[in-house]
């Protein structure tokens, strides 16, 4: 996925921890974190704690 390409997303990088993205789909804001870039037309994970909010977390992940 090349989220720079989506259209209204914002990439930046920040040099000590990786990649943020706000992807906007669905009728709301997606914000990601990523360690790294995965390379154009990868396949992207969801990796949810088990908390409190795993319900409300699991729920963006689908809209997503």
């Amino acid at each position: 996925m090349n989220f720079s390409k989506l259209a209204g997303s914002e990439l930046r990088h920040a040099t000590q921890d990786g990649w943020h993205a706000i992807v906007p789909l669905g009728g709301a804001k997606h914000r990601l974190w990523l360690k790294d870039l995965p390379p154009g037309g990868s396949l992207v994970a969801v990796d949810l704690p088990l908390e409190r909010y795993f319900d409300i977390r699991v729920q963006a992940a689908r809209r997503f």
